[in-house]
């Protein structure tokens, strides 16, 4: 695959997901070049930067886009990875943690199947955006478009560094 820039890049159809190590062959931690040297360029580069919101200012990691946006790798001031986004999409048809398929089922069975499975319980308390799952324990971050009920699948998950989803990170 070429990406925007007119370079080739490594292409995954199906992705691992591995709490608090990586997502395929992308470990948290890792350099932004050495990322670069596995994966190939990416189609889209965001600088970290800013955003004023009344009295708050937020932070916005660096992150490198590939596959239209169907993986996104996020790097902390240091530009090591500090979280790992996966996106259902036209590449990228598969996701899965251990032997759960996360694009397809359910999604409250999926979310039940995860917690059994990593005896880790999800948290969904923001009123804002139900559709948003956390296993903050596994620092790991579950997202599906449409109401969660009845739905298919998930269409994003991703993985985090140690201590990603705690309140001091948030």
């Amino acid at each position: 695959m070429v990406n925007s820039h007119g370079a080739a890049s490594r292409v995954l159809t199906s992705i691992d997901l591995r709490p608090h190590h990586g997502a395929g062959p992308i470990e948290l931690g890792m350099d932004r070049a050495a990322v670069r040297c596995i994966l190939g360029e990416p189609g889209h580069v965001i600088a970290a930067h800013q955003i004023e919101a009344g009295d708050t200012t937020i932070a916005v990691p660096a992150r490198d886009s590939y596959w239209e946006g169907e993986l996104q790798v996020h790097y902390d001031t240091a530009e090591r990875v500090e979280f790992i986004e996966v996106f259902r999409g036209n590449t990228l048809r598969s996701a899965r943690l251990e032997e759960l398929e996360l694009f397809s089922g359910p999604v409250y069975d999926l979310l039940e199947q995860l917690a059994a499975l990593t005896g880790q319980p999800y948290e969904s308390d923001d009123p804002d955006a139900p559709q948003c799952f956390t296993f903050p324990g596994l620092d790991l971050g579950l997202w599906q478009q449409q109401s969660p009920a009845g739905s298919d699948g998930l269409d994003s998950a991703g993985v985090g560094i140690p201590g990603y989803y705690s309140e001091e990170q948030i």
